[in-house]
Formats: C-alpha cells, structure tokens, sequence
C-alpha cells in the first residue's frame, strides 16, 4: 500500500511540475508575440 501512496505522490508531483513548465513557456511566448506585434506596428 506504501507503494501506491508514494507511486501517486510521485504522479501528481511530475503532473504539477509539468504543467507549471508550460505555463511559464507560455508566458514567454506572449510575451515575444507582443514584442513582435509592436515592432510590426510602428
């Protein structure tokens, strides 16, 4: 049962971790496209 809980544990730390990386991915890539939109409006 130990094994489970800690297999689990595990699961939803790499989950987490996962989803945190894309989010801040994510957030870089808008803020290139606002770069990129103000350089294309001027």
């Amino acid at each position: 049962m130990v094994y489970i809980a800690a297999g689990m544990l595990v699961f939803w730390i790499a989950t987490f971790a996962f989803i945190f990386s894309i989010s801040r991915r994510q957030r870089t890539v808008e803020e290139e496209l606002s770069v990129l939109k103000e350089s294309t409006e001027s």
